[in-house]
């Protein structure tokens, strides 16, 4: 039988993230599950278990960087472990755009432009503090940080392109499965 639920990769990873945080904080969940298309035939306990399975799905047919940017961008820090969790996604995304980009960045640079990414994370430090603090002119690191231009890999572009090509990925999977 196929799910209709949804329609899209991003309605399902949200739905999936949102039952990771509800399991930790259980009134999300009532809150959440007025998101989806006949929520009395859920539980709360039946929501954050089928919205586990959907994340689980996701995870395994994702290589390590692909699983850190959905995290990142998906992932509620509702508490000390996931935000533990989220920490980590970060570390492990700053090595792959130090590693992308082959110049010398401030980690803790990269650190507060994926936070800013992020829709639940916030920066530290703004991109004027940044160009302060690096002695740089702030049209310089805007462009290290935002730029849309392919040729310059921007850690925003970055981390725009590699989330497109994870959620690409996803809808084959989640399609094979009958949930798109």
């Amino acid at each position: 039988m196929e799910d209709k639920r949804f329609h899209t990769v991003d309605q399902i990873l949200s739905y999936a993230f949102a039952a990771e945080a509800a399991r930790i904080t259980p009134e999300m969940s009532y809150e959440l599950m007025s998101r989806v298309t006949n929520p009395e035939a859920l539980s709360p306990e039946e929501f954050i278990a089928d919205g586990i399975m959907l994340k689980n799905r996701a995870m395994r047919n994702l290589v390590s960087l692909q699983r850190n940017i959905i995290s990142l961008w998906y992932r509620k820090p509702v508490d000390r472990g996931l935000q533990d969790m989220i920490a980590f996604n970060l570390y492990c995304l700053t090595l792959a755009i130090l590693d992308e980009k082959k110049q010398p960045l401030d980690r803790f640079f990269v650190v507060d432009v994926l936070r800013e990414w992020s829709p639940y994370n916030k920066s530290h430090h703004g991109l004027v503090w940044w160009s302060e603090h690096l002695g740089k002119p702030l049209g310089t690191v805007k462009s290290w940080a935002l730029s849309n231009d392919p040729d310059r890999k921007s850690i925003n572009y970055l981390l725009n392109t590699w989330l497109n090509d994870a959620r690409q990925q996803l809808e084959v999977v989640y399609a094979d499965a009958g949930l798109l």
